[in-house]
């Protein structure tokens, strides 16, 4: 049984010079509150793109402070999982449009 659908969903702006997930290599990147399905999610993504935690700068963020650290230039890309939509997705789309 299916209640709903989860999306990955990977956010970021076009100055970050983020073009792929293998441009993600030594940014600051969002995977979500430690210890989350969405984490674990983001791990195996990364993963094959032959990426690890080592590769990357991991921040460990909640939605609403990854939306704000984004848009502050504190981080250059935010990747989670969720249904849509959402109050951070919509807010996330916000600043990329």
């Amino acid at each position: 049984m299916v209640l709903w659908s989860m999306y990955h969903h990977i956010v970021t702006l076009a100055k970050r010079g983020i073009a792929s997930i293998e441009d993600m290599k030594g940014k600051r990147v969002n995977v979500t509150t430690t210890g989350f399905a969405s984490e674990l999610v983001n791990q195996m993504v990364l993963s094959e793109y032959n990426l690890t935690y080592k590769d990357i700068v991991p921040q460990f963020l909640g939605q609403n402070d990854a939306v704000d650290a984004l848009k502050d230039g504190h981080i250059d890309a935010n990747m989670w999982v969720e249904v849509i939509p959402t109050q951070s997705w919509w807010t996330s789309c916000q600043y990329v449009i």
